[in-house]
């Protein structure tokens, strides 16, 4: 069995794994690991069922720390606009700087 990028705690906020290390710097991700976290925050915040998400872009604007030892980071999603054809929202992954 394949070990997740991240693992999910009961509090909501995730643990990365040694898999989001990326090739630069032993103290930072690569991006795809909190590209997809980020995606599936927002998906699970989707207010409509019959909604799918067909646009997303993500900027870093920076490193994003590899949380150790016991560390974690954090997921927040706002919704702007839920009531018409198209909405839109915003979502963040909160980590700790480096």
């Amino acid at each position: 069995m394949t070990e997740a990028f991240f693992t999910l705690l009961p509090d909501d906020s995730v643990q990365p794994s040694d898999w989001c290390r990326g090739p630069w710097t032993p103290d930072a991700m690569h991006g795809s690991p909190p590209a997809a976290l980020l995606g599936r925050a927002i998906e699970r915040a989707s207010p409509r069922p019959d909604a799918l998400v067909v646009r997303a872009s993500f900027e870093l604007l920076g490193p994003v720390t590899l949380i150790e030892p016991h560390g974690t980071g954090l997921c927040t999603t706002k919704i702007y606009d839920e009531g018409g054809p198209i909405g839109a929202s915003q979502t963040l992954f909160i980590a700790p700087r480096s």
